[in-house]
Order: structure tokens, then sequence, then C-alpha cells
């Protein structure tokens, strides 16, 4: 289980849309009241509300809770440091369900043929021996047609200097992030993927153009210099991004690589 804190993952004010976008992919919501709530633990409480999230609610005085919130039940905070917490908590994770956007669907396997995704995997491996030139265009016209492929929808970017070569939609990701994630093909079979190229898309994301970046490169970013992220930007080799996309994973693996990131960088 992996436990995210709202004000540790947006220390400065965030936004609606990331609140509820965080709120979204989560199973369950707990918070301590304090005597006196603040203005934005009330509304992001109200979120989670509507959202129709399991609450977990500890307050010195379960009796007295803001009057908005009379009607839920509230522990008393002393539970939090008790030997009976570890019982208590079993039996509540146990009465609640996973969140959609963490239940992974099975591969829909008839509507792809059985050499589709290694044949797309072979044509990948190409890349290197293929003209510099027309290494990279082919290399974004094999990922955006796996996309394709795989059920997503694509919009092109309007031009070449843009930042992001198209951007990606499906109902998961709508729900995940309220905002298309906006992907960038780079060919860094001979020169490594550049700083001023992560930029780019950085900015794009400061300006809400998406929810969140994908990097698609021929060889792992791990195998290159680190490259400073200051949005949620996921880099993957273009034979990781196959593998989910065939497995019918693409989604619940790019939500759980950027709460990751979150988690990390606040």
């Amino acid at each position: 289980m992996v436990c995210l804190s709202v004000e540790r993952i947006f220390p400065s004010a965030p936004n609606t849309t990331s609140v509820r976008s965080l709120l979204n992919r989560s199973d369950f919501v707990s918070c301590i009241l304090p005597p006196s709530p603040p203005a934005n633990l009330l509304f992001e409480l109200g979120i989670a509300i509507g959202l129709n999230k399991p609450l977990l609610l500890f307050a010195d005085d379960p009796r007295h809770v803001p009057f908005d919130l009379a009607s839920l039940r509230a522990l008393n905070s002393d539970l939090i440091s008790s030997e009976a917490l570890d019982t208590f908590l079993d039996a509540f994770l146990r009465t609640i369900a996973p969140s959609p956007a963490k239940r992974r669907s099975p591969p829909n396997r008839k509507s792809s043929p059985p050499d589709f995704w290694q044949k797309i995997t072979a044509e990948v491996s190409r890349i290197p021996s293929l003209p510099s030139r027309s290494a990279g265009s082919e290399l974004e016209a094999l990922i955006k047609q796996a996309f394709k492929h795989a059920g997503f929808d694509l919009t092109s970017s309007p031009g070449p200097d843009f930042g992001a070569d198209f951007a990606l939609f499906s109902p998961a990701l709508n729900r995940a992030f309220g905002l298309p994630i906006l992907v960038e093909v780079k060919n860094n079979s001979e020169s490594a993927l550049q700083q001023s190229e992560v930029d780019k898309l950085s900015e794009l994301l400061r300006e809400k153009r998406g929810g969140a970046g994908l990097i698609v490169t021929y060889k792992d970013h791990e195998k290159q210099l680190p490259l400073g992220l200051q949005q949620p930007i996921v880099i993957i080799a273009a034979s990781e991004l196959l593998r989910w996309l065939e497995v019918g994973s693409f989604a619940d693996e790019l939500v759980s690589t950027i709460d990751m990131f979150w988690a990390r960088e606040k």
C-alpha cells in the first residue's frame, strides 16, 4: 500500500484538477481533523465525498466536528497511537474495493493478431540501422501505430517545434489526469536525450496543456546522464512501452509511475 499526503505532494497551492486527480486514484482518504479545520482541508474532504471515496476520519473529540461532517463517523485520534490501530485498519481495508484507476482490464486479445506486437517490436529494433535523418520519424510513426492499435486516441501537435509530437487520450487517462498526456518521441540511439528537450515538455505542462508528459526513447534512459524533471514526466524506452501496451497495463503503469514522481519530488 502506498500512502500519499496532499500537503507533502503540493507544498504550495495546488490546482483543483491536480487534487481531484490524486483523490480520484486513491482507494480511500484518511484525515485527522484538528479542532478548527482549515478551509482547504474541508475543501479536499468535500472532493473526496463527491467522488464517493471511503473516509477514515480521526478527531480529538469525535462528538464535535464541523457541522457539514457531523453525519460521518469520526474516531478518536487516540486510536492512532494505540495497539488496536492495526486490527482496526485491517478490518477497514477489507471493506473497501480498489479504485477504478487501479483495476486492470484484461487486454482485448481478439482484436490483436498474435503477430502484431512481435512485428512492431522487430520494426522498432531496426531503428539504429536506419539513416539518422529518417530514424526519428520512423520511431514516432511506430509508436503512434502501437497506441492506436491499443485503443488510444491521438491528436498530432500543431507544429514541429511544439515540444510534444502528439496528445494521448483514453477514458482511463481522462479520469486520472483530466487533461491529455503529451507524448514526445526521441530517437536516442546515437545521441543522448537533452535537458532542453525535456524542458520544452515541462513548459507545456506548466501552461496546463497536458496533465502529464511521456517521453519515449529508443534506449533506456537510465543508461544515460540523469535529467532534471520539474514536472510529472515519465521517460520510457520504446521496448518497455510496447510491453505495457501489449498486456493492457499502460494506463495503470503511467498513473503509478507519476504517483511515485509526486511522492519523490515533494
